[in-house]
């Protein structure tokens, strides 16, 4: 299953307590990730504003390209950047 995605719908469930990322390109659209509360109010802003962007980063195959060298590649080669 690709998990990867060009259009994300980034949402709050208040009953669940999470902030859950869906894809749209599916119907009806798929949750890929959720991320509780709790999780989020352990971090400061600067933490979570760092962490939830790295999540629609990783997510998105367009931004993967983008910023491939940053990651580890699959034969276990460590990132090309820092």
């Amino acid at each position: 299953m690709n998990v990867l995605s060009n259009k994300i719908i980034v949402e709050f469930d208040e009953e669940k307590g999470k902030l859950i990322f869906c894809t749209v390109d599916s119907d009806p659209p798929k949750h890929r990730l959720e991320i509780a509360k709790d999780t989020l109010m352990s971090m400061s802003f600067s933490e979570a504003s760092q962490f939830l962007g790295e999540r629609l980063v990783l997510l998105n195959p367009h931004l993967r390209e983008i910023y491939k060298d940053y990651f580890w590649s699959p034969d276990g080669s460590p990132p090309k950047k820092t």
